[in-house]
């Protein structure tokens, strides 16, 4: 029996040890992927079995860490809909929308919109920063607050190591001190 049915039959059979190696990572059956379409599979998965927002927004930056845009994201969305319904369907929807940045409406009233998103990544490391707003249960909308988060990549595929949410002024006080420290950061270390 080859390497792939072997570890397909010990996954059936609840191996734990097989199970661990999977979810780890360590299990080499996946790296036949490459890293656009090891990203589309992760935010599938995600969105089949129902994550939360937080868990498909990763989804969304793993893929955009590798080169997917928006449109190949709905895509996966809009193939998967066959297989999970149509009420799968709207719920991963919401979510995506979330997920990608999109201006959210609940009976046509604007709830939540992404103002800002950029993403950086170098040297198996990248970082995504996004400003939102939400609007508040008397019409307003709130302060803006930015999201960061940070992943490293691991043998092909993207794993978050932090995640940080700072309301408006918290993020302004730490974009002050970053530019105050631009001098320290940028200098040439001592010899």
């Amino acid at each position: 029996m080859d390497a792939t049915k072997e570890l397909l039959r010990r996954l059936a059979a609840s191996d734990e040890r097989s199970i661990r190696d999977v979810l780890s990572g360590r299990c080499q059956q996946g790296d036949g992927l490459d890293r656009i379409a090891r990203a589309l599979v992760q935010l599938a998965a995600m969105l089949a079995v129902d994550a939360p927002t937080t868990s498909v927004r990763w989804a969304v930056d793993v893929a955009s860490t590798a080169g997917v845009d928006d449109a190949a994201l709905v895509r996966v969305l809009v193939s998967a809909a066959s297989a999970t319904g149509a009420a799968q369907t709207v719920a991963s929807a919401l979510r995506l929308a979330l997920a990608v940045g999109v201006d959210l409406e609940v009976d046509g009233e604007q709830v939540r919109r992404q103002t800002a998103r950029k993403v950086w990544e170098a040297r198996g490391w990248a970082t995504v920063a996004c400003v939102y707003e939400e609007r508040a249960s008397d019409g307003s909308w709130k302060p803006a607050k930015l999201a960061l988060l940070r992943f490293r990549r691991a043998q092909d595929a993207w794993k978050r190591q932090a995640a940080l949410t700072l309301a408006g002024d918290d993020a302004l006080a730490l974009a002050d001190a970053i530019t105050g420290w631009r001098d320290l950061i940028d200098r040439e270390p001592p010899r």
